[in-house]
């Protein structure tokens, strides 16, 4: 029996029906046939996976996990962006001169692009609490060190409060991709975090000023 003939039902596991591969067979010879026939039977064999229903933005008002992963990230942007525009005019207030103000600050800046890579190299798995915990707790003993002891070691607490600042950063723009189940799931936790938290961050530097010009100086909004 020549291949070209070649015709046998296949069953369509989705819906049930016969399928009945002659067609593949009269455009091609032989192995060609043959080809045609096992690809086709492996397509109509396969079950397609069913769809699965994607989280949009307006879910994520009702996900606790969602609003403490986006606060963790906003609390440490309004702290990292306050820092960045204040430090500096804070320690000149305080006596510092212009020079050192600025090398305070670019130490600062150092200190946080250390902490941005280091965070993602020690963090090896998806249960980051302790990290979280470790850089958040970093950050709060750097900000307790400068507002009582305003006048002692800056240089020590000033960098100390970046590496917390800077690995909780990396950390927490990884939260969204812990918690999505696929990619398009990603992009909407990905927005509901990150969207949050920029926006408290641009409000840092806003509501520090605010606050110093207030209560007349820099101890009581730090």
């Amino acid at each position: 029996m020549p291949l070209s003939r070649l015709c046998w039902p296949a069953y369509d596991v989705a819906s049930g029906s016969s399928l009945c591969l002659r067609a593949a067979c009269t455009q091609s010879k032989g192995i060609s046939c043959l080809s045609n026939v096992a690809t086709a039977v492996l397509e109509k064999s396969t079950p397609c996976p069913l769809p699965r229903k994607l989280r949009t933005i307006p879910e994520f008002i009702g996900i606790t996990l969602a609003w403490l992963a986006a606060s963790y990230f906003a609390l440490n942007n309004f702290l990292f962006f306050g820092l960045i525009a204040w430090t500096a005019p804070m320690y000149i207030e305080r006596g510092m001169s212009g020079a050192d103000a600025a090398l305070l600050l670019a130490s600062f800046t150092a200190a946080f692009m250390v902490a941005n890579p280091l965070a993602g190299f020690i963090s090896r798995n998806n249960d980051r609490r302790r990290l979280i915990a470790l850089f958040a707790s970093t950050s709060l003993f750097g900000i307790s060190a400068i507002a009582l002891m305003p006048q002692t070691m800056p240089y020590l607490f000033v960098p100390l409060i970046a590496l917390g600042v800077g690995g909780s950063f990396t950390l927490g723009m990884v939260l969204p991709l812990d918690h999505a189940r696929d990619a398009n799931e990603a992009n909407s936790w990905t927005a509901f975090v990150l969207g949050i938290g920029y926006f408290a961050g641009a409000l840092g530097p806003f509501f520090l000023g605010v606050a110093r010009d207030s209560t007349g100086g820099f101890n009581i909004p730090v």
